[in-house]
This record gives structure tokens, sequence and C-alpha cells, in this order.
């Protein structure tokens, strides 16, 4: 995440030789492929497959790839990393509103 960060920098101040769609894909792949390694770990270690998890997965992931159509819509480079910031949030806001109650129920 952190040198596609450098690179979106670098295209900001106009040093980069890349496209923005480039620039946003370097920084799109590894956000998520860090939040589906989260989901691997935990699925796998706590061996708890429950479906909601899998939901969150996906509203994280539909959320970086709503930072790409905004782009492709014509955003700009900030406000495309705006729309990918918040993909981890999906994650957080759904724990708190739909999982939480499952988890305290269930000690």
């Amino acid at each position: 995440m952190g040198s596609g960060l450098q690179l979106s920098g670098e295209l900001l101040e106009g040093r980069s030789k890349l496209s923005l769609e480039m620039t946003l894909i370097f920084v799109v792949i590894p956000v998520c492929a860090y939040i589906s390694s989260v989901f691997a770990i935990n699925d796998f270690s706590l061996f708890r497959r429950k479906g909601i998890n899998f939901c969150l997965w996906c509203g994280s992931l539909l959320t970086a790839v709503a930072s790409l159509v905004v782009m492709k819509l014509g955003g700009s480079l900030p406000l495309c990393l705006g729309v990918l910031a918040a993909a981890p949030f999906v994650v957080v806001l759904g724990y708190e509103f739909i999982d939480h109650e499952n988890a305290s129920r269930s000690t």
C-alpha cells in the first residue's frame, strides 16, 4: 500500500509516467489483498465461517471496486483514494451493527 501511495503522490506532483488508472490499480490491489488476508486469517484460525463474514468481505471489495468506477466516471485521484479508504470501514460498521449482536448472544 505504501508504494502505491508513493506513486499517487508522484502523480499528483506531475512526476509520474503512469496514468491515473494504473496508479489507482497499484493502490487498489494491495488494499484488496490486505482485506482478504485479514478475513482468511480470521476464518482459518478461529474456524468460524459465517455468512456475515463473506458479506462483509464482498462489501469491502465492492467499495474498493467502486473507487475504480469513480475514476472511470471522471473522478480525481484524491476522490478515488477517499472512496478506497472507506473499504475497511464496511467491515467495522458491519461488525458493529450485525455481528456484534450475534457475538454477545453467543457468550
